[in-house]
Order: C-alpha cells, then structure tokens, then sequence
C-alpha cells in the first residue's frame, strides 16, 4: 500500500460521520408532519438537540438539518420558497396544520373563548398563546364581515345616505330610489286581441257611403230596416274566423244577470227571467222599428215598385261588392253565406 493511499485510509476513518441513521430520519420526519414543517431558527437549535442524543447522530450539523428541511418541504428538488396560497398558513406561520385543525374543532365549540380558554387550549395543543389568540380574533373579524355581506339591502333607504354625496335628480337615477317609498301598482297585462275600433294596417282603405236611414212605406216597414242594409260593426280583428251570428251579443254570464244588464241597443233589462228569457228579449228589441212610417202604405203593385225600386238598387249593389269580396275589411266575408259542405 502506497503513502497517499494510507493517508486517505487514516483520514476517512478519523472524518466524523454525519449521515443521518434510520432513527434520526423518523424523528425528524414525524416532527415535520405534526409539528412545523417551517421551523424557525430556534426550533431548529431544539431539533439538533434533540437529534444529536440519538445514537449515531451527534456529529449532524445545522447546515445539514436545514438542507434536510428543505428536501422534504420539496421532493422534487426545488429549494424555492412554496407558493402558499392559504390565508391562515401565510398569516399564521407558526401555527402547523395540524395546529389549525385542531383549532377549528375547538373553535366549532366555542367561538367566544376567554383569556384562559386561550391559554388551555394553546398549552394543550403545543402552541403559542399569542398565535392561538390572533387567530381567533381573525375567526371573529371575518364572522363579522360574513353578517354584514348577508344582510338584505332595503330598497327604502336614500341614495345619499348610501353613498354620503349629494345625488341631483336626473334622468340618469333609478325613479324607485326616493326619500319616500313610493307604492308599487300592478302592471296591466297586454291583451293579445286587436281593438274592435282598429282596422288592420294590411287591408287597403275602402271607400263606404253612409246613408241616411229612410222611412218605408212597405210591408217590409213592419220588420223595421232590413239588417243587411244596416250591418252592425265587426267586433273580430279577423273576417275570416268563422263565428256565431249571436256572437253579437254579450256573453252570458252569472255576473251579468246578478246586476242590471244593457241589451245591445242600450235599453235596460230587468233581471226577472233566466239567460233565455234575456236572449229573447235582446234578439226581439233588436227587431223592433226604427220609426213609425207616417206614410200611407202603396195601395197596388206598381206603386209598391215605384216606391221599393231604390230599395233594390242599394240591395242589388250591396250584394256585388259582398260577394266580390269588397266588404272584407268590414268584417263581410262572402263564404260566410255558403251553405257547409
């Protein structure tokens, strides 16, 4: 054996051995995992303390323990500081996890502990008294701030007693938020029916002559005017819906005959019979004339004829322009007098 292999030989085995033994690791892990895995650097002086009384580890350096530390906060191999994205664990660095947990059971019992809760409970769990109460007082101050984010804004309260300005009144600000609460009225609901009065925009505009009703010396007289000469206004928006001819009439209902009713042509009805006995009344007033003819009757054919012949004529002109299909807007639909099929 050479000199320099001798001396290295004597150098190895005089070099103290600071490889952590199999007993040393677990003590170290153990106390990362349920203590404090971010030791200060007093702790860590108590940790190589306590290290080096476990055989095989009195030569551990400080050095060491802090690389040791390191490793197992970082497997990977990454020495940088961890990204800590917990409120309590950045805001209370000494208390450990298994600090805060036993810390939100005991707080879950009693959320407004005493100065000698406080000290029990940082003696029994091993933690600074000083730590236990800061995080109590941030439990508390975060509970409050939970309330005050739950309570219902009041839509009576002023806008300048929210925002401490004085607010102009303009356009631009919300009518419902006022010194006063104002009454909410209910909105009418939009019926889907046009108005009998309004004509729809796509029928083109039709010219109509209104004619004067006239007397009639005929025995037609004593039916009054003829109803096709005298067409009751349409109450449907649109000619080609296939209704009733009593249809007309208002509908029939418990309501109507409880009160006094109006027939069609404005007369009251008094409520002493049932829904049919009103129907014929309506159907017989009606029918009833429009005037007393002061007139003689004609007293032969030709003077009847004579007297009817303009009668005729409106007749026969009305009946081209309705089965034309001239008098649809008005509600005159020439199918209407086609017998069904």
């Amino acid at each position: 054996m050479s000199e320099s292999q001798a001396q290295a030989a004597s150098s190895s085995t005089s070099r103290p051995k600071t490889r952590l033994t199999r007993e040393g690791a677990a003590y170290l892990t153990n106390y990362a995992r349920t203590v404090n895995p971010y030791p200060q650097r007093n702790e860590k002086q108590d940790i190589l303390a306590a290290l080096r009384t476990i055989p095989g580890n009195d030569a551990f350096t400080m050095q060491r323990l802090t690389s040791w530390f390191a490793r197992h906060r970082n497997p990977s191999g990454d020495l940088h500081t961890p990204v800590l994205v917990d409120d309590e664990t950045i805001l209370f660095p000494k208390l450990t996890p298994m600090h805060l947990q036993q810390l939100r059971v005991l707080y879950k019992k009693r959320i407004d502990p005493s100065e000698s809760i406080i000290i029990f409970w940082a003696d029994r769990i091993k933690a600074e008294r000083a730590e236990v109460a800061a995080w109590i007082q941030y439990q508390q101050e975060k509970a409050k701030e939970d309330d005050v984010r739950a309570m219902p804004e009041s839509p009576d309260i002023p806008l300048q007693q929210l925002v401490g300005d004085l607010v102009s009144d303009s356009a631009s600000v919300s009518p419902t938020v006022s010194e006063f609460p104002r009454p909410h009225l209910p909105t009418p609901a939009k019926s889907p029916s046009i108005s009998p009065q309004t004509r729809m925009p796509s029928l083109p505009p039709i010219a109509v002559k209104v004619e004067e009703p006239r007397q009639c010396l005929s025995p037609v007289s004593s039916l009054g005017t003829p109803s096709i000469l005298n067409p009751r206004p349409s109450i449907y928006p649109y000619p080609n819906e296939q209704r009733s001819p009593l249809d007309v009439f208002p509908p029939l209902t418990r309501h109507l005959f409880q009160a006094a009713k109006l027939s069609p042509l404005g007369t009251t009805v008094p409520n002493t019979g049932g829904p049919n006995k009103t129907l014929r009344t309506s159907i017989r007033d009606s029918l009833q004339p429009d005037a007393i003819p002061s007139e003689q009757p004609p007293r032969s054919v030709d003077e009847f004829a004579a007297k009817f012949a303009k009668v005729e004529n409106m007749i026969e002109a009305f009946m081209k322009k309705y089965e034309s299909g001239q008098l649809v807007g008005l509600g005159w639909d020439s199918s209407l007098s086609k017998p069904a099929s």
